[in-house]
């Protein structure tokens, strides 16, 4: 709570002074729907989130971002850039997030996000066609 004097005079230097009170209020900042992603198995998804945070008092850039209950601990956030990598030679496999945003006063706003890890198949190369002869063995 702030207190200001205020102060009115008239030529004669009469005067009258009265107070107000003013209640300094913050309010949180908030996080927009974090769209689902994906990313492949051996690859590192590297996402901005800070297009998706407002705060009506402070600057988005002055957001810190961070992450609720990591189980497992692979993802992290460097500044609002979040960083997930995926395993390779895993089974896919859904990462749920639970990303927070918190202004200079401590006001936080969090959304749940969904990265779909995805495991794509071997490929093979074309085999050429051959001709083997009963009993011939392939190598």
């Amino acid at each position: 709570m702030e207190t200001l004097t205020v102060r009115t005079s008239n030529p004669f230097g009469q005067f009258a002074e009265g107070l107000i009170h003013i209640a300094v209020t913050n309010r949180p900042p908030a996080l927009g729907i974090l769209p689902n992603t994906m990313v492949a198995a051996g690859e590192t998804l590297v996402w901005n989130l800070l297009p998706f945070a407002t705060d009506p008092d402070d600057a988005v850039e002055d957001l810190q971002c961070s992450l609720d209950d990591m189980l497992p601990a692979q993802a992290t956030i460097d500044a609002a850039q979040l960083h997930l990598p995926a395993p390779d030679g895993i089974p896919a496999y859904v990462e749920t997030l639970v990303v927070r945003a918190t202004d200079s006063s401590g006001s936080s706003a969090a959304d749940t996000l969904q990265i779909f890890v995805t495991n794509l198949p071997p490929t093979l190369a074309l085999l050429p066609d051959t001709t083997l002869a009963k009993g011939d063995s392939l190598s």
